[in-house]
């Protein structure tokens, strides 16, 4: 692990917060020049000099010296940095960014003050436009195996309006481990090493940074977060250890509706409900009239994920309701929505224009359809949609957000995609328009082969990880398809992630 020193600016007055620095009893190695015609390998600890030339996977940065490439954990484009090589593998070397020798011209102040070391965002220092185009540079080089079927320029990303309070749903950790900041003082700021209420600190999932205000979380998120830290301490209940596997308090959930105003808050514990954590509850709701609905889960999981086997209301009806492009859903505790919601309003919006303009209607097929939204939203085109997805509580929001809207030729089944649409047990009418909105592993191999079997007239594929698309695309567009048209989207500013949408139109003949 790279210890952090004080997030000071350096000599040049740069500010070097979230720039991985060498511990104060490092060794600096020799000078790496790494011409074409080095003399040697570059080896662990030599030092070096490099421009950051753009993003890579996984919010990373890279450069290059001489034959190499060199990956950084996190660097700005644009900047002039003196790194520290921590390995070489062939002709890569992974580095770390001892200081800012020059500033990018693309640097702009990050607006949270843990942005460096909270593993929720990668780009906060990298102005919104050029994020826009390393996101799209990435993204070209991910799909440059569908230029042979007639892929050319994909058009650029369509950005948010607001890239900070855009998240709709924030979901915060206790912990028994809190990540220790470097802008805390020497011997430390009086607040408990044992107790942490926030984000995982970037690249550690044992440690938790305990967060005071998230910037790309919905407004008014921040006040509910420091009412439940400060009643959580003040109960005296333990927050949950992943090590020994003990403790009470586990997660915080918050969604908030962009258009209803609705909020919901969301705790996850272990099993029982003790008198002080029926007084946290209490005292929550009562400083907060703004909070729509509380709802407790419980779990005896060892995962850190935030659900629970329990589900109890403690105030409101459990649920809240948000919109999409004027259709109503219903978001309960463990709904899959955007998180994104004017975002995704644009995604949605770019899909039913396509169909529109191509006169699309008769059948839909929405497959993984979650809790509905993209079928919905696209309903009143259709005589008829039938959404299917594996995960049985999705299903049965979606039948719940149909009946909202009246969408009584709507239908929606449970069970493994591939098996309903290859067997006999549901009688499927054929498709006119099948939308595949898969998790980000993509689709199964069968799966991709039944749609190439079946060849609707038009295909919407819809996705969260370009790779999955750029493996699963090819044979469809080989065997049965032409690309009418590709939109990358960004719901998600300061993160490495995206959404792209491919329309595909069967050939004929």
């Amino acid at each position: 692990m790279i210890e952090h020193t004080d997030a000071t600016p350096d000599s040049e007055g740069v500010d070097t917060r979230g720039v991985d620095s060498l511990p104060s009893d490092a060794q600096p190695g020799e000078i790496w020049g790494a011409p074409e015609t080095a003399p040697r390998l570059p080896r662990r600890d030599d030092r070096f000099v490099c421009e950051v030339d753009g993003l890579a996977e996984r919010g990373r940065a890279s450069g290059r010296v001489g034959a190499y490439t060199v990956n950084f954990a996190r660097a700005t484009p644009g900047a002039l940095v003196e790194g520290r090589v921590k390995q070489r593998r062939r002709s890569k070397v992974e580095a770390d960014v001892m200081r800012v020798l020059r500033p990018s011209p693309d640097r702009v102040e990050p607006r949270c003050s843990h942005f460096g070391e909270c593993g929720g965002c990668s780009f906060q220092d990298l102005a919104y436009p050029r994020q826009l185009a390393e996101k799209h540079r990435l993204l070209m080089r991910q799909l440059r195996g569908l230029s042979e079927f007639g892929l050319g320029e994909v058009p650029a990303l369509i950005g948010c309006e607001s890239i900070y309070g855009y998240r709709n749903k924030m979901d915060f950790t206790f912990s028994a481990k809190r990540w220790v900041e470097r802008r805390e003082p020497e011997g430390g700021d009086g607040r408990r090493t044992d107790f942490g209420l926030g984000l995982h600190a970037r690249g550690r999932h044992d440690k938790v940074l305990d967060v005071s205000a998230c910037s790309i979380q919905f407004s008014g998120g921040d006040g509910l977060l420091a009412t439940v830290r400060e009643l959580a301490l003040a109960s005296g209940l333990e927050p949950w250890d992943t090590a020994s596997h003990s403790g009470y308090l586990r997660h915080l959930v918050l969604r908030h509706g962009v258009h209803s105003g609705e909020v919901m808050a969301h705790l996850v514990t272990s099993p029982g409900s003790p008198a002080a954590f029926d007084t946290l509850c209490e005292e929550l709701v009562a400083r907060h009239p703004e909070l729509t609905t509380l709802v407790h889960s419980e779990t005896d999981r060892l995962s850190t994920v935030a659900l629970g086997e329990v589900q109890t209301t403690r105030h409101g009806p459990g649920w809240i309701e948000e919109r999409l492009l004027g259709t109503r859903f219903r978001v309960s505790p463990d709904s899959f929505f955007q998180t994104n919601t004017r975002a995704a309003e644009q995604l949605f919006g770019w899909i039913r224009a396509r169909l529109d303009e191509a006169g699309a209607g008769g059948v839909l097929h929405d497959l993984y359809c979650g809790g509905g939204a993209i079928g919905l939203v696209l309903a009143g085109a259709f005589e008829r949609v039938v959404g299917l997805e594996l995960v049985e509580p999705a299903v049965v929001d979606a039948r719940v957000n149909a009946q909202l809207n009246g969408v009584e030729r709507a239908s929606y089944h449970s069970g493994d995609v591939l098996a309903l649409l290859g067997g006999d047990e549901l009688d499927l009418p054929p498709a006119d328009v099948v939308v595949v909105d898969p998790p980000r592993a993509g689709l199964h191999q069968k799966v991709v082969a039944r749609l190439a079997e079946v060849a609707s007239p038009h295909l919407v594929y819809v996705s969260c990880n370009p790779d999955s698309a750029a493996r699963d695309l090819p044979p469809l567009l080989a065997a049965t398809y032409d690309l009418a048209a590709v939109q990358p989207f960004d719901l998600f500013p300061h993160t490495p992630h995206l959404e792209c949408a491919f329309h595909l139109v069967r050939r004929e003949g």
